[in-house]
């Protein structure tokens, strides 16, 4: 070892400028490196894990299994990388956590977990842009008629709209569509954000500013919006608003680029949905669950149908329907369709049945993916110190000239403050030692000194007080 050290050592003599030479450029390297270091009090970590949250209001614990659990287990166990997955079914609700290998790229994993969920054949609906465009494209082609009716939609059911949208959401609306809305729509929004999507110009239209939207007919979507047909009126768009609000529906629109969501109403059923509800029946008896209080199916979704609802399908969806469907539903509601079909039997005629909603198990919600890092947390955090001000006037400059301007940003929610405390002679010595300045005194080493040669026994008195 000795003579390698002794062959640098010499090499290095031989060759200084070469040794100069590489020396700087290892301090200009460091430099670069330095320069392009991201340092974050609080860094943006990722966790090698996903959660996906499944939500249908009406289905059953053993529905949500069949429907969700079991089908995101499979899918999941097939993406590279993933090593555990957990699933939790509850009546309404499910959770999966699916955890990863450390170091893989997160966000191929959770493609690769969106590619499994959309293979699940659930009864949705959905919009997806037309090949060469975008959501915000689609968004810009809504009429002002059918965003002021989504605005009192919103309004008269109390559910957010337009202060929670994004603001590339907003960007996307058309200025004439914006420029329809009263000027409190844009009231609770960030100053600067208002300034920049509130139109400078009011649009006119044949519809008053407000109005209750039940007694104003829904205005027709554009033809880019009906490539799935269930999508008709800015009604379908509002029925999307289920377990988020409406501005939920367009910001996730345009993160996804495209809008999916439950069925409404049984004009939105197919035949094809019906057969997915089988299936989901099927996969659910099949678990050999035992049977609820009373002998009530567990699985069945069509013991939630009601006579009106059946009698409103369409022929094609009612012909999906098991043959033995009327076992499952309560004797009234036989009845009433039995009396419905003599009834058209001796008319000849069928009865045109108004569109009635669908019961509450059958407006499935398509699962939603959720990751998490630290960069979520809604918390800033920011250090002060002086060497020039005392712990009292730096406590006062923090509260009466900082802690003020913070709260001042339209963002922040609450500003709290902690610290104060003076270092520690000792320590403030040790940093200065290192800087090859003098240490301090340590006024309270002095004072006791002074005070133990004045009077020895007085202090070692205090001194065994202190310890007791």
């Amino acid at each position: 070892m000795r003579a390698l050290f002794n062959a640098i050592t010499s090499l290095s003599l031989r060759l200084r400028w070469l040794t100069v030479f590489f020396t700087l450029a290892v301090i200009a390297g460091g430099i670069y490196a330095f320069t392009l270091l991201n340092q974050e009090l609080l860094p943006d970590i990722e966790f090698p894990q996903t959660f996906i949250v499944n939500q249908n209001s009406g289905a059953s614990s053993d529905q949500m299994l069949a429907m969700y659990a079991l089908p995101i287990e499979e899918g999941a166990k097939e993406v590279s990388g993933v090593v555990n997955v957990e699933t939790i079914s509850n009546d309404g609700f499910g959770f999966a956590t699916i955890r990863n290998e450390f170091g893989l790229n997160q966000d191929e994993i959770v493609a690769d977990l969106r590619n499994k969920l959309d293979e699940i054949p659930l009864p949705v609906r959905q919009v997806i842009p037309p090949e060469g465009s975008s959501a915000a494209d689609l968004i810009r082609e809504l009429s002002p008629e059918a965003v002021l009716w989504l605005y009192n939609y919103a309004k008269t059911e109390n559910i957010g709209f337009i202060p929670q949208l994004q603001r590339e959401t907003l960007l996307a609306f058309s200025p004439e569509s914006s420029g329809v809305l009263p000027p409190e729509a844009f009231a609770d929004m960030e100053s600067s954000l208002r300034d920049e999507v509130m139109p400078s110009s009011r649009t006119e239209t044949a519809l008053p500013e407000t109005f209750d939207y039940h007694d104003v007919e829904a205005p027709a979507l554009p033809e880019s919006w009906q490539g799935d047909p269930r999508f008709a009126t800015v009604e379908d768009i509002a029925e999307m608003a289920t377990t988020r609000n409406l501005a939920g529906v367009f910001n996730d629109f345009i993160e996804d680029n495209r809008l999916v969501g439950p069925l409404g109403t049984t004009h939105d059923l197919t035949a094809e949905d019906v057969q997915r509800f089988l299936q989901v029946e099927a996969a659910c008896h099949a678990l050999d669950r035992p049977e609820t209080a009373g002998g009530s199916d567990p699985c069945s979704f069509i013991a939630e149908l009601d006579s009106a609802s059946v009698l409103a399908m369409s022929e094609e969806a009612r012909a999906a329907l098991p043959e033995d469907y009327l076992a499952q539903l309560s004797l009234i509601e036989r009845n009433e369709i039995a009396a419905a079909r003599v009834i058209e039997a001796i008319t000849g005629e069928k009865i045109e049945r108004d569109d009635v909603p669908l019961p509450d198990s059958w407006q499935v919600e398509a699962p939603d993916i959720i990751t998490f890092s630290f960069s979520d947390f809604p918390l800033g955090s920011v250090s002060v110190n002086s060497n020039v001000m005392t712990a009292e006037e730096l406590v006062a400059f923090v509260e009466n000239e900082m802690v003020p301007r913070l709260r001042d940003i339209d963002l922040v929610a609450s500003v709290s403050t902690d610290g104060g405390e003076i270092i520690p002679i000792p320590i403030q010595n040790t940093a200065r030692e290192e800087v090859g300045l003098s240490p301090l005194e340590d006024a309270s080493v002095l004072e006791s000194s002074e005070t133990e040669s004045e009077n020895p026994s007085e202090d070692t008195a205090d001194t065994e007080n202190t310890a007791q």
